[in-house]
């Protein structure tokens, strides 16, 4: 089957095949997309130090433009370990 046609998931497990320490599980996939949309709330806020996200105000351990390149990275199926301290800071472990 062609990349272009996988699903969330089955990126996921390409990804975790891969990393060290990640898990392919459907559990550990949607802790992973709970963090990644996190993820794109930071890269949608790029003028501010502290954003909403989930009813909750949290300021940023990463930039904007960091935010936006781990996100480049996932559409690779590479992944970047700043997604755990990104997950620790909403409560969600990989």
């Amino acid at each position: 089957m062609e990349k272009n046609k996988w699903s969330e998931y089955e990126n996921y497990i390409v990804m975790a095949m891969n990393t060290v320490g990640l898990h392919a599980g459907y559990e550990s996939f949607l802790k992973f997309k709970e963090i990644t949309k996190f993820l794109k709330r930071i890269a949608s806020t790029p003028d501010n130090d502290s954003f909403l996200y989930e009813k909750t105000i949290y300021k940023k351990v990463i930039s904007s433009v960091d935010a936006t390149n781990i996100l480049n990275k996932l559409f690779k199926n590479k992944f970047d370990y700043r997604i755990k301290i990104l997950g620790n800071q909403i409560g969600v472990r990989l």
